[in-house]
């Protein structure tokens, strides 16, 4: 693994565990920065030449965006049945 998939995969680690602690907060918005930060993050990887395949690129943000919706989708459910 080059040190160019390792800033990818520390890159959405991050995003990851960031969107895990704002999901939980009251805010409903609060969340919604970070896919949108994700969003930006992986374009640049990608029009920087970081993610070299369309492929990967697209099913990077596909699967990270699914994931951190459905994060969000059931932190909020959990602070609505509390």
């Amino acid at each position: 693994m080059g040190e160019r998939n390792y800033f990818i995969v520390f890159t959405i680690a991050a995003m990851l565990a960031i969107q895990y602690f704002l999901s939980k907060h009251p805010n409903p918005f609060a969340a919604f920065i970070v896919p949108m930060i994700y969003m930006i993050i992986l374009t640049g990887l990608f029009i920087f030449d970081m993610i070299q395949h369309v492929i990967v690129f697209l099913l990077l943000l596909l699967l990270g965006l699914l994931y951190l919706l459905r994060e969000w989708f059931e932190a909020q459910k959990s602070l609505k049945s509390k």
